[in-house]
């Protein structure tokens, strides 16, 4: 289950479709500052940028201190 040891959970909310039916648009709202176990509020954090991979996003939270040992 998302969130159960690090505290950050989603929760979807109501989603749409085009009128021809053949994409959906899901929205979720965040709960806690971090989605990505990386530490960042997304996991799109990331850009192509000629060669190499750009860091769009700032990091959140250490990722570290997202999950609490058992």
């Amino acid at each position: 289950m998302k969130g159960e040891t690090s505290g950050n959970a989603r929760r979807s909310a109501p989603f749409t479709s085009t009128a021809d039916g053949d994409t959906l648009l899901l929205r979720v709202v965040q709960h806690g500052g971090a989605a990505c176990h990386e530490g960042y509020p997304s996991c799109f954090f990331r850009r192509r940028s000629g060669e190499a991979w750009e860091i769009i996003e700032q990091r959140v939270v250490d990722p570290a201190t997202l999950y609490k040992q058992r």
